[in-house]
């Protein structure tokens, strides 16, 4: 507004300062033309100066933006810090009340003479637990290998392993006439070197008349394989599926070295 009342006075002046010229006849055009600049370069001055009080004002207004965004945060984060302290002298109070508590539990135990008691079955127990661990550590040196396809290993990490086939998921293969051929798999026991192994056959019938039922081949860390023969008499050959409807299955045990 102050710009524009500007603006308007130097036009007004300009235009009594013509009439009276015409008037008196005492302007010469070199006048009137340096008058004509000093009022374009004077409302140039002005055009500036009124964007300079605009952004200025721009400024201010952002400025008193963050200054109240500043004050409400200020007055969030007080209320969060007074939340908090209520919160953490609540929670002092409460520990400060279990600390006696405990202290008079304690005192009324040892007038009672009770602490005297829990102390000693603190160390029975102690002592038991000790006892277990140690019986724990004879049971791990009782199993040894004293041989293996591999050489020995770490004592400390001989493991038994043991398993089955299952009576309802053992999957045979027919071999030859009267045979079954399967690999047994015994990865998850974790054997770094090949473990001494034992076979045998569960089953529903006639298992007792088939032979290789201890016969184990191409054995590793991870599985080994077996083949059967049934008898020979009829109605005892394990093939055709029969071996499966007899539930035969391989149950072994496997001793070995795991690291």
């Amino acid at each position: 507004a102050v710009v524009s009342s500007l603006c308007s006075g130097l036009v007004w002046f300009f235009g009594v300062f013509l009439a009276t010229s015409k008037k008196n006849k005492t302007a010469n055009t070199a006048e009137v033309q340096n008058l004509k600049e000093l009022l374009f370069t004077s409302m140039q001055s002005i055009v500036s100066l009124n964007e300079l009080a605009t952004d200025l004002s721009e400024k201010v207004a952002r400025l008193t933006t963050s200054m109240s965004e500043t004050q409400v945060y200020v007055k969030t984060l007080k209320a969060s810090v007074v939340k908090a302290l209520g919160e953490l002298s609540a929670s002092f109070r409460a520990t400060r009340e279990d600390v006696a508590r405990t202290k008079q539990e304690v005192g009324d135990l040892r007038e009672n003479g009770n602490l005297t008691a829990i102390t000693a079955q603190i160390t029975r127990l102690s002592t038991s637990l000790a006892e277990t661990k140690a019986e724990f550590a004879n049971i791990g040196r009782e199993v040894t290998v004293v041989g293996g396809e591999e050489g020995p290993g770490d004592a400390k990490c001989v493991k038994v392993c043991a398993g089955t086939t299952g009576r309802k998921t053992t999957k045979w293969t027919d071999y030859h006439t009267h045979g079954l051929t399967m690999k047994v798999d015994i990865s998850d026991c974790g054997f770094v070197k090949i473990p001494t192994l034992t076979t045998s056959i569960e089953g529903r019938g006639y298992h007792w008349r088939a032979t290789g039922t201890a016969a184990i081949y191409a054995a590793t860390t991870k599985e080994f394989t077996m083949y059967l023969e049934g008898g020979k008499e009829v109605g005892h050959n394990p093939k055709n599926g029969k071996g499966i409807e007899w539930q035969w299955n391989v149950e072994w045990i496997a001793v070995g070295y795991t690291c």
